[in-house]
């Protein structure tokens, strides 16, 4: 029992420590190339594969929130697409969509400059005409590929030192939680603990099965001395 209340209580502490941070990977496949002047993007085409993670904060940015299901968060936002790597890390457009034309949807999107990049659209188009995924407007804290039945990554822009333009639609085939380092951290602290006591545990265990036969012995030996 003790050891249970241990493990029960570290987890609890876990969920705690992370409940507004939310990290995630996605990976998925390109539809179609639109644009891509001078390979900027580099040499890519449809049917190649791509990656990234994205995090932010479920907490509402009361100071950035830009109406009825929108926000302005800071978080990241990385890709790899062919031996391109975009990587963001500052205020995303984030806009959660209940009932919105007959739609729910997750739009996570940068909309800025940044490095050399000049992003017209740089994030997820996350739609689902069934109308299940969502019942309010607040931030969301899970995701899953398949909660959308119009799951899109887009990556509109140009360079800002070339003005090359490009334009790439893609199609989301995976979301997956990552765990945060101070949970792996905890998690293997709990591991420790728990090893410790059941070490502790099982010697105190081994010492009083000891006492028992070293008392048993001691009385049959008194018993044989006195016959």
């Amino acid at each position: 029992m003790k050891i249970k209340s241990i493990i029960v209580s570290i987890f609890v502490l876990i969920l705690n420590a992370n409940a507004s941070l939310h990290s995630f990977s996605f990976s998925g496949v390109v539809d179609t190339v639109d644009q891509n002047e001078n390979n900027t993007l580099g040499i890519i085409d449809s049917g190649d594969l791509f990656s990234g993670t994205f995090s932010y904060s479920d907490i509402d940015d009361r100071d950035s929130r830009v109406g009825i299901g929108n926000y302005s968060q800071e978080a990241t936002l990385n890709l790899t697409l062919g031996s391109k790597q975009i990587e963001y890390d500052g205020y995303i457009y984030i806009r959660v969509w209940n009932d919105l034309i007959s739609r729910d949807g997750f739009d996570f999107a940068v909309d800025d400059q940044f490095e050399d990049w000049n992003m017209g659209w740089y994030g997820f188009e996350l739609i689902d005409s069934t109308q299940t995924t969502y019942s309010d407007e607040s931030l969301p804290s899970s995701f899953s590929a398949s909660d959308f039945n119009n799951p899109a990554f887009r990556l509109d822009g140009s360079t800002i030192s070339t003005g090359d333009q490009f334009s790439v639609n893609m199609t989301v085939q995976n979301i997956s939680p990552i765990p945060e380092p101070s949970t792996i951290s905890m998690l293997g602290l709990a591991s420790g603990i728990i090893w410790t006591i059941r070490r502790k545990t099982n010697r105190t265990r081994s010492w009083t099965l000891l006492g028992q036969r070293l008392l048993i012995r001691s009385k049959f030996d008194s018993q044989a001395g006195q016959d």
